[in-house]
Parts: structure tokens; C-alpha cells; sequence
């Protein structure tokens, strides 16, 4: 003996689920977007950070630091 499941009766429309599905599915590839841009973000104010540091390392006054410092020693 096979069940049948009465469908029509509950009212499960395909076409709504189809677009549930796809509201889910952008809602969801949305999300994963939006997150893996603030981690790009992120990643671009630490290089920035980075560089700054990097340059204030090497500017004039550092290098005259550095060899007043190696001159002493």
C-alpha cells in the first residue's frame, strides 16, 4: 500500500517556495559578500597602518637617530 501525501489540500505552492528558496539564497550569498568586504577592508587599513609605520622608520629624522645612536656606540 502506498501513502499519498495530499498536497493540494495543505497548499504547497511551488512557485512561493522557488522564491523563498531565492530570497534565502541572496540573503545568504549578501551576507558571506558583505563579510568578506569588511575583511578586505580590513586587511587594507592594516597594510596602510603597516606602510605608515614603514615610512616613519625611514624618514630623515629616524636616520638621524639611528646614526647619532651607531656613532655613540
Amino acid at each position: 500500500m502506498q501513502t499519498k501525501f495530499p498536497t493540494e489540500k495543505i497548499g504547497f505552492d511551488t512557485a512561493n517556495a522557488a522564491q523563498l528558496i531565492k530570497k534565502i539564497a541572496k540573503t545568504k550569498i549578501s551576507e558571506h559578500l558583505t563579510s568578506s568586504l569588511s575583511a578586505v577592508m580590513d586587511m587594507e587599513r592594516s597594510l596602510r597602518t603597516r606602510e605608515r609605520t614603514a615610512m616613519s622608520l625611514h624618514s630623515e629624522p629616524s636616520l638621524a637617530c639611528f646614526a647619532t645612536i651607531m656613532a655613540s656606540v
